[in-house]
């Protein structure tokens, strides 16, 4: 599994870059506020947080917000540690941000893959980061005030995934602009601009009709207030072409004279699926006769539609559950039984030694 992220940190770009960050125009949001200088956390911890939390409050789903988190933990078994966590995640308060700054360590299981997962009980922000935490996620409400409304938040890309990136999401998008959300301390790089194309690019080639209403690429960071934004017409179709062919992957293909890409769904593979389900391969190909796994064979080998295996988990432990309750149940009538009998034992011998 490799998401866009983890791509574009295998990719040397060209001289000039792909997409030159000094190609953007920066729009800077003044609010007199200073953050404090020193975080005890990750930065990538604290951006997911901010962008997560500021769903939460536009009106999103709670479970929805932290749908990434979720999905991680459900990757490793730590399903209940996270609903504990997201049960704590009400509002601004700093019980609320700590809580949300362990939950948002799962997702890497789902981004990037399980052996990348550190223990989230060791994520505690300090007072100085909570404060900066908050402060960022009032100023992204203020910012979505005045450059919303936002029309779609976290799209995935079905049908514009390829072998070469089989994951990712972006952050969310307006009438006219796909943006993206870092809280770093410095303006973007050529590889979070190169991040936004792909994001743009993939998006064409999943649901071109959605995607071809954007005409801007930006990018916000509520840490610097500030928004970089470029007109897609200014990115030239030599860039285009090349970044969906040597960064993405898409494959040129012939069709009645017309050219197409060679597109690809997302899957995990048989040893992806090992680690996931912490079982062996004859494990794996025992729930796919007996259990209905959702395999399938591409080019002489399994494999499995991520999304699919997420609902295939879902509905096991759905089944799991209800087991559990009708065990309980049955186990709760015998009981009852038991003293019925033995109360009727009683009052029988009763009555007989009169």
């Amino acid at each position: 599994m490799t998401s866009v992220t983890s791509r574009i940190k295998e990719i040397k770009q060209p001289r000039g870059r792909y997409l030159n960050p000094s190609s953007f125009d920066e729009i800077e949001l003044n609010d007199g506020v200073t953050l404090n200088n020193i975080e005890n956390i990750p930065a990538n911890i604290i951006g997911l947080v901010v962008d997560y939390i500021s769903r939460m409050k536009m009106g999103d789903n709670k479970k929805d917000a932290f749908k990434i988190s979720l999905l991680g933990a459900k990757i490793i078994r730590k399903e209940d540690e996270a609903d504990k966590l997201l049960n704590e995640i009400n509002d601004l308060d700093d019980k609320s941000i700590s809580a949300a700054c362990k939950l948002v360590g799962y997702d890497v299981c789902f981004r990037a893959g399980i052996q990348y997962y550190k223990p989230v009980e060791n994520i505690n922000p300090d007072k100085d980061t909570i404060e900066n935490i908050r402060t960022m996620i009032e100023r992204t409400e203020k910012f979505y005030d005045e450059y919303g409304p936002v029309k779609e938040i976290g799209m995935t890309f079905e049908g514009g995934y390829t072998q070469t990136i089989t994951v990712g999401d972006a952050d969310f998008m307006t009438e006219d602009t796909l943006w993206d959300f870092k809280v770093s301390k410095n303006k973007p790089r050529s590889a979070q601009t190169l991040q936004l194309l792909v994001y743009y690019l993939m998006g064409m080639h999943s649901d071109k009709g959605k995607y071809s209403k954007i005409k801007n690429l930006a990018i916000y960071n509520p840490r610097l207030n500030k928004i970089f934004i470029i007109p897609i017409n200014k990115i030239s179709s030599e860039t285009i072409k090349e970044v969906e062919e040597k960064v993405i992957g898409y494959r040129k293909v012939q069709q009645n004279n017309k050219t197409k890409y060679d597109e690809y769904k997302d899957y995990y593979t048989i040893t992806e699926l090992t680690q996931i389900l912490k079982c062996s391969r004859h494990k794996i190909m025992q729930l796919y006769s007996m259990e209905d796994l959702p395999l399938k064979m591409v080019k002489n080998r399994y494999i499995v539609n991520k999304l699919k295996l997420m609902e295939w988990l879902d509905e096991k432990e759905k089944e799991r559950k209800e087991e559990k309750i009708k065990n309980v149940i049955l186990g709760v009538v015998s009981i009852v039984l038991m003293l019925i009998i033995f109360y009727m034992l009683g009052v029988f011998l009763k009555f007989r030694f009169i």
